[in-house]
């Protein structure tokens, strides 16, 4: 069964030694070839380095310009962020400054109107002030006149007759009227000061009850000497004032002790049997 093995001979073994020669000149010729392929690629690989490295030297020296160039401009925007972020927050304290700065003007305006309210108050309270001081005045002459028709004793000459700004009492030529211990005295002062506030009204155009009345004027004033002389003065005044103002002021005197020159204007006699006023 086995192939039977080709005997070897020298036609044979010449042919083989043939294909070997020129197997061995192919194989030498792609050697060759190889070899120098491999040194071309040697020459182009140290090419390809000198190219890389050129490269590399551009590539960093464009890369330091760029990232030179972006930092710069990076810097010139930050710096540029930082000035707006400034301005931003410069502006947000104007406008907080401009909205106190209306707070304070509307606050302003309204202190200016409670100012000129008050002002006026002021103007008002102190013309009015004055005004009243104006009225005391008269009512001091007034009752200063009268006290000296009333031949009012005068205790010093030092001292007018005047009206206490607090109590509104008068001072009669240096004393307050709750010092004067004499009952007659005090009754012609009452009577002086009543008829100094009608007069007063009347001048000045001031509300007051124009009514008069008078009780017992004689009844705590002595009737002999000086006492007598003043109830003659202080009738005789009334009389005057009762002609004179007699329609705008009515005086009504009750008293037990009528001097003659009053007789004529007694209109009602009462008596211990007849004390009723008739209707």
């Amino acid at each position: 069964m086995q192939e039977p093995t080709p005997q070897a001979n020298r036609v044979t073994l010449v042919a083989e030694q043939d294909r070997l020669e020129s197997q061995l000149t192919e194989t030498k010729d792609l050697i060759t070839r190889h070899e120098e392929a491999d040194r071309n690629l040697s020459r182009q690989l140290i090419q390809l380095e000198t190219r890389r490295s050129e490269l590399g030297r551009e590539l960093d020296f464009e890369t330091r310009s760029y990232v030179s160039d972006t930092a710069a401009l990076i810097a010139d925007r930050a710096a540029k962020r930082s000035a707006i972020t400034e301005s931003i927050t410069r502006f947000h304290d104007y406008l907080r400054l401009y909205e106190k700065l209306d707070e304070v003007m509307g606050e302003q305006a309204r202190l200016g109107s409670e100012k000129a309210q008050i002002e006026a108050h002021l103007a008002a309270a102190s013309s009015e002030r004055s005004s009243v001081e104006q009225r005391i005045k008269h009512l001091e002459k007034t009752f200063s006149d009268i006290l000296q028709r009333l031949e009012v004793p005068r205790f010093s000459k030092e001292f007018e007759a005047s009206i206490d700004r607090k109590t509104y009492l008068p001072i009669v030529y240096g004393r307050t009227f709750d010092s004067l211990s004499s009952l007659g005295l005090t009754v012609l002062v009452n009577v002086a000061y009543a008829l100094a506030q009608q007069k007063t009204s009347l001048d000045l155009g001031l509300n007051l009850p124009n009514i008069l009345l008078i009780d017992g004027l004689t009844s705590n004033v002595g009737h002999e000497g000086f006492d007598l002389r003043r109830i003659h003065k202080a009738f005789d005044y009334l009389i005057e004032v009762s002609e004179e103002i007699g329609e705008q002021l009515q005086i009504i005197v009750a008293d037990g002790n009528i001097p003659n020159e009053a007789r004529p204007f007694v209109r009602l006699r009462l008596s211990e049997t007849n004390r009723l006023i008739p209707m």
